[in-house]
Parts: structure tokens; C-alpha cells; sequence
């Protein structure tokens, strides 16, 4: 068992250092699985910290006729030599009160929306699509729509065409050419980009400090740096958590453990 999950971190270790590598993020929890790991004595059946181990030479089942649950207050980590495979009659729903990181490290990611809407929102920042070869936009049998409040710009080595509110400004230094059955130049007419208001609900976040065993450290004195620039410092309850920030939709708050032994803890994201 010890010698299995020893076998499984370091594959999870060089699997993170390529995610590392195509500067996207790396596994958070190599480590502690290297840890757990060394918790578990080789020869005999001892543990030095009190754990439960299950272990089976040919697997492993849980079934029930209602539901299941896993909880943890630190991380749950799944790790697999093969593959992780999810299967739903319903729903499948994944949140996060920070960040969702997907990486495929060789055979690429496909996303096929069946039946229904395919959407995807930035709703308080930018959308990047990179691609090393070519990248396509096909409607099979509808409109394709490109649409801005400001300006968009179409470049292409050393061409420019620009569209916004003052106009049509195409910029080459070679060939302008127009090719069509009739040419017809009426006078101005303008249209107006629809607007989108993306809903801002309340949004909840709760930092827990832990010492560097991981366990919840109580009474640390924190202060909290909110994006409007005010300051709230206040202390860890008994199970190391801080208050309950409530926003009124996406902010980042920054948490600094201003408590004399400061050195001696860690922050953990809690949602």
C-alpha cells in the first residue's frame, strides 16, 4: 500500500511539472501525498499519525441505495494509474470559489454540448483563444455574430481593418481590392451593439488558517485587504477559519496574517 501511493505521487509529481512547464497550474496536493505516504510504516501495521487505510489487492466498491458523501476541511485528492471516469444520469456540477484548471497533457480536450446551449462568460474580465495551427468558427446553419460596444480589429500580417463607433478604416500597405456584381455607396446609417449586463449576486468567502501540519490554528490575528481599499483585521474561530466575507459580486480579497508568530502558519482558501 505505502509502496502504491508512493508509486502514484511520484506520477502525480512528473505529471505537474509538464502542466508546470506549459505554464498552467500545477497539482497542489504532490506533496501531501508524499507525506501521508511517509505517515505509514513499511514493515509492520502502524501508522504514526491516526489514519484510516483502506486496502485491496483486487479493489475496492461502495454502493448504497441513497447517496454517498466525502467531506474534508483540507484537500480530497484522487489519483489513478489509469483512467478517472464520471458517469451521471443527471447533473454533473462542478464550483469553485477560486479557479477551475483543466490540462491534457497530449491528447488534447473536447467539449460537445449534444443538445442545448454552449456557453461560455467571462463576467469580469478577458477571453483569450490561442492556437498554435488554425482556428475555425462555423454556424452550420445560422448567423455568426461578432459583436462589440467599442471596436473590433481584424489584423493580419501587415493589414489592418478596424470597425467602431467613427467608422470602417481598412490599413494596407499592399493591394486593396473589392470584387462585386454592383457597387453602391448610400448615406450613413447607424446600428447599436446590444448590451449584456451580467447578474452580480452576493458572493461568500471564508479563509482558514492552518498551522504547517495542516491542522486549523485558533486566535491568529489576520488582516483582511478588501479591493476598495478598507482594512478588517479580526481573529481565527476555534476551527481556524476567519469571519464570512460577503461581496456584492467577484472581488479578490487578500488575507495577511499579521500575528506575531506568523511564520509558523499557512492560508487555505475555503470558499
Amino acid at each position: 500500500t505505502k509502496q502504491q501511493l508512493e508509486g502514484n505521487q511520484n506520477n502525480a509529481k512528473a505529471l505537474s511539472e509538464v502542466a508546470k512547464n506549459q505554464q498552467t497550474d500545477e497539482l497542489e496536493s504532490v506533496e501531501q501525498l508524499k507525506s501521508f505516504a511517509e505517515e505509514i510504516q513499511q514493515d509492520i501495521a502502524k501508522f504514526n499519525k491516526a489514519l484510516l487505510l483502506l486496502s485491496s489487492p483486487n479493489g475496492i466498491g461502495l454502493s448504497t441505495a441513497e447517496d454517498i458523501y466525502l467531506s474534508a476541511d483540507g484537500q480530497l485528492n484522487q489519483f489513478a494509474g489509469d483512467s478517472i471516469n464520471l458517469t451521471t444520469q443527471k447533473n454533473l456540477i462542478a464550483q469553485a470559489s477560486q479557479k477551475i484548471s483543466l490540462f491534457a497533457a497530449q491528447a488534447g480536450i473536447k467539449q460537445i454540448a449534444a443538445k442545448g446551449k454552449f456557453e461560455i462568460q467571462a463576467q469580469s474580465d478577458g477571453l483569450d483563444i490561442l492556437a498554435k495551427a488554425g482556428i475555425q468558427i462555423i454556424s452550420t446553419e445560422d448567423t455568426i455574430y461578432l459583436t462589440s460596444p467599442k471596436e473590433i480589429i481584424f489584423k493580419a500580417d501587415t493589414s489592418e481593418l478596424k470597425v467602431n463607433g467613427s467608422g470602417i478604416f481598412p490599413t494596407t500597405g499592399g493591394k486593396f481590392e473589392v470584387k462585386a456584381g454592383q457597387h453602391l455607396f448610400n448615406g450613413g446609417a447607424t446600428v447599436e451593439a446590444p448590451k449584456t449586463n451580467f447578474g452580480s449576486k452576493p458572493c461568500y468567502l471564508t479563509f482558514e488558517i492552518v498551522d504547517m501540519g495542516g491542522k486549523p490554528a485558533k486566535n491568529v490575528e489576520y488582516i483582511a485587504f478588501r479591493a476598495d481599499g478598507s482594512q478588517q483585521i479580526g481573529r481565527t474561530n476555534p476551527a481556524g477559519q476567519t469571519q464570512r466575507f460577503q461581496t456584492d459580486g467577484s472581488e479578490q480579497i487578500s488575507i495577511h496574517i499579521s500575528d506575531e508568530n506568523a511564520s509558523k502558519y499557512k492560508l487555505v482558501t475555503k470558499g
